[in-house]
């Protein structure tokens, strides 16, 4: 999900729903290679991950206007952007969706996040024209761990 207001969407989601509870991080510099429509990029953002079930949701917040969810959140207001797929291989999805592209763009967006000596990479497949929605791929290493969040609402208590 793309949203505007990130701490404002946690609460709605945590306080409202019940859903809960969110890791949240900033990301710009932490990470590499980054890209736009297959070109090199900066950009910044701010992530919440929960875990409901087997199912990981994810609040994007753009923080600046260079990204596909900026754009999204121009063309389409705070909603799905995109849906995320497991692969073992990245490089043969990225290949197959350059070739179904109407556009001919095989990554929207990409980057590398670095922890601990290990890579992780993620790519945005211009898929939505074919799909309706934008493929996210990614292959998780194996022991694979995101860095301590900056943030995690609501704050879990002691007993």
């Amino acid at each position: 999900m793309v949203v505007r207001d990130l701490d404002r969407s946690v609460r709605r989601y945590a306080d409202g729903y019940g859903i809960g509870p969110w890791k949240m991080w900033r990301f710009d510099e932490s990470h590499k290679d980054m890209v736009v429509r297959d070109k090199p990029a900066r950009f910044s953002l701010r992530i919440a991950l929960c875990d409901i079930g087997t199912v990981n949701w994810e609040l994007i917040q753009p923080l600046d206007d260079r990204t596909i969810y900026a754009e999204f959140l121009r063309q389409h207001g705070e909603g799905v952007q995109h849906v995320c797929y497991a692969t073992p291989d990245p490089d043969l999805a990225i290949d197959h969706a350059g070739k179904r592209s109407g556009t001919g763009t095989r990554v929207l967006q990409g980057g590398t996040l670095e922890h601990q000596g290990k890579r992780f990479r993620y790519t945005y497949l211009d898929t939505a024209a074919d799909l309706g929605v934008v493929a996210e791929v990614w292959h998780v290493p194996p022991e694979w761990e995101l860095p301590e969040p900056d943030e995690v609402y609501p704050i879990e208590r002691g007993v």
